[in-house]
């Protein structure tokens, strides 16, 4: 009562802040942001905070009742996704995905810097300069922590790994859904030639659940996960269905062509039950829903596949410092 009380009498505010740092030191979850500056001198590097659009109260109050979980994903959701990509942010996600098994080249991984740059447009990105410049200044801030072998390919140290992922994680969620939606082709006995759009979209949506990605809550999952296997096609990973269905259209298609039966047979054994769909024999596979899988582009499938146990192990690592304090 008090609370609203004071929500009807004052306007009252949340800020979303997110605060991207070049170095691999770990920042302490539960600083306040005046102590975090105070703490700047210790070696954080170059540090860019941003701050996003307030939230009022009111923007949260639902028949008398404070939403605090809708309000929780977006905080969450704008801290994520509109956080300052440093350099060594964006190079450290890349020696941990594109360059991993056998390393790249400077050239190489600032070529792909400048693909990654302009397919994400919507990101800030906390630097400026050429690419090779800007690859070069993150190996620099990485010295002792990745090796170069006599033909100059560059790797991340292994036992620096989850210092890499610390600062790779900004990009991770970025890529999060369409790495949910290759994550299917990593399942046992998948055919590439007889991959279904609709299990591969309910794939995706139950990893998403599992690992808690993060989704704006402006629209559904389930439409963001469409339109990142939309980004997929366009990018010439996948090519989806001629024709998608809707969840009805689905189910009256199945209940059609289950009572397309012979006039003779008994009216009895045509009942409908839509549970069967669910049961262990394998359903006929329907090549109206073929999603055609490119595999000139598999190099690029395999990344975005191993995305998600990054996504996994980031998690993980979190879970970890929270529970030392």
């Amino acid at each position: 009562t008090e609370l609203i009380e004071f929500r009807e009498s004052r306007k009252v505010y949340w800020l979303p802040i997110s605060i991207g740092y070049e170095n691999f030191d770990s920042i302490p979850f539960k600083f306040s942001l005046s102590n975090f500056i105070r703490k700047l001198r210790h070696g954080y590097g170059m540090v860019k905070v941003s701050f996003h659009e307030p939230y009022t109260y009111s923007d949260f109050f639902q028949r008398r009742s404070f939403n605090a979980k809708f309000l929780r994903n977006h905080l969450y959701h704008d801290i994520v996704f509109k956080a300052p990509v440093m350099a060594t942010n964006l190079v450290a996600f890349l020696l941990l995905t594109y360059f991993k098994d056998v390393g790249g080249k400077v050239a190489e991984i600032a070529e792909k810097a400048n693909e990654l740059q302009k397919n994400f447009c919507t990101i800030e990105f906390a630097f400026e300069g050429d690419a090779i410049d800007v690859v070069n200044y993150a190996l620099k801030t990485f010295h002792g922590k990745i090796s170069i072998d006599k033909e100059a390919l560059i790797k991340a140290n292994e036992d620096a790994y989850e210092e890499f992922l610390s600062l790779a994680k900004v990009l991770l969620y970025h890529h999060a859904l369409k790495a949910a939606i290759v994550s299917y082709l990593a399942l046992p006995n998948v055919d590439y030639n007889k991959v279904d759009y609709y299990k591969m979209i309910d794939h995706a949506a139950d990893v998403v659940d599992n690992l808690k990605i993060p989704f704006k809550g402006c629209s559904t999952k389930d439409d963001q996960l469409i339109d990142a296997f939309d980004n997929l096609a366009i990018n010439g990973l996948l090519e989806r269905p001629i024709t998608i269905y809707t969840e009805n259209e689905q189910r009256a298609q199945r209940m059609a062509k289950y009572l397309d039966v012979d006039e003779d047979d008994d009216y009895e054994d045509r009942s409908y039950n839509d549970d069967e769909s669910d049961s262990d024999e394998e359903e006929e596979f329907d090549p109206n829903n073929q999603v055609i899988i490119n595999i000139d582009k598999q190099n690029e499938i395999n990344v975005l596949k191993d995305m998600i146990l990054l996504i996994q192990g980031s998690d993980e690592t979190a879970c970890d410092d929270e529970d030392e304090k």
